[in-house]
């Protein structure tokens, strides 16, 4: 199961409930417990005359993704402790529609990442009292 999560910025308040856009997009792939972010700071507001609009918005020039202005900055995530914690899964919404099953590994790390408040890879046995169970210096 593919859950996915954004997290939304209002870029033109003219717009009220209108003038939100995309600003993080977390996908977690629950089989794996991989977490994937997109994070978009670049937008911004364009008017667009009409022979621009004949130029950039034809399926020829969207397929190449090009650019028109640089990128406001490349924001990422580098260690493990900038991530957000795993999304929630909300298992009482539309359990019919989408019945939610995870291994008991993963349901391990989930209850010891809502315990520590971070991320968590991996679980140890309780005889390691240096790591109070957990730790997220090696990733799987």
């Amino acid at each position: 199961m593919q859950v996915e999560v954004r997290l939304t910025k209002r870029i033109r308040p003219e717009l009220g409930k209108r003038g939100y856009g995309p600003f993080i997009l977390v996908y977690w792939d629950m089989a794996a417990d991989l977490l994937t972010y997109t994070i978009r700071d670049g937008m911004r507001q364009t008017r667009w005359s009409g022979e621009d609009e004949l130029a950039f918005f034809r399926p020829d020039f969207m397929r190449r993704q090009w650019f028109l202005a640089s990128i406001r900055s490349y924001l990422g995530v580098e260690r493990p402790e900038e991530f957000y914690l795993r999304p929630a899964l909300d298992r009482d919404k539309f359990p019919q529609e989408r019945p939610i099953k995870i291994s008991s590994a993963l349901e391990e790390r989930i209850r010891a990442q809502d315990a520590v408040g971070r991320l968590v890879f991996e679980v140890y046995p309780e005889q390691n009292p240096s790591h109070n169970g957990v730790s997220n210096q090696r990733v799987q």
